[in-house]
């Protein structure tokens, strides 16, 4: 609880101020984020600290259930292809949940050994920025180059 409290300041505030009880702030720090902070401090200033106790089971039950859905939405949308183009290259397309793509680019990293990372920055017409960053491979003599392009 007391790890929580340190990036929730409107709780622990509360708390200070004996506004709401151990109890309450327990069962609260238990969901609480930064994002959600001020809605739960609401929660636990309105209700009994078995109400609050209710809510925060509730609310852990629907965030297992969202992240099932998260899980569940990569899974069926995550792809990986490869295939050899018409100049001989071979060209790699996917969708990969960040996890995996992480051990996905270790993995390439360290079947050809990084050599150098170069990043350009490009304006969009519409005002978008486009960052493209320019990973290069060396592996059996043949220099491979990976573009990771993230918009801002």
């Amino acid at each position: 609880m007391a790890r929580a409290l340190a990036s929730l300041p409107l709780i622990s505030k509360a708390m200070e101020n004996g506004q709401i009880s151990y109890s309450k702030v327990r069962a609260v720090t238990r969901v609480a984020t930064p994002n959600n902070e001020e809605q739960l401090l609401r929660i636990a200033l309105g209700g009994t600290a078995g109400q609050v106790e209710r809510l925060v089971r509730a609310w852990r039950k629907v965030d297992r259930v969202a992240e099932e859905e998260q899980v569940d939405y990569q899974q069926k949308h995550a792809s990986l292809t490869t295939y050899t183009d018409e100049d001989g290259m071979l060209v790699i397309r996917g969708r990969l949940p960040a996890e995996i793509g992480a051990v996905f680019v270790k993995a390439l990293q360290a079947a050809s050994g990084e050599v150098g990372l170069r990043t350009h920055r490009y304006e969009l017409g519409d005002g978008n920025d486009v960052e493209a960053e320019s990973r290069r491979w060396r592996a059996s003599n043949v220099e491979t180059r990976v573009f990771v392009i993230r918009t801002n």
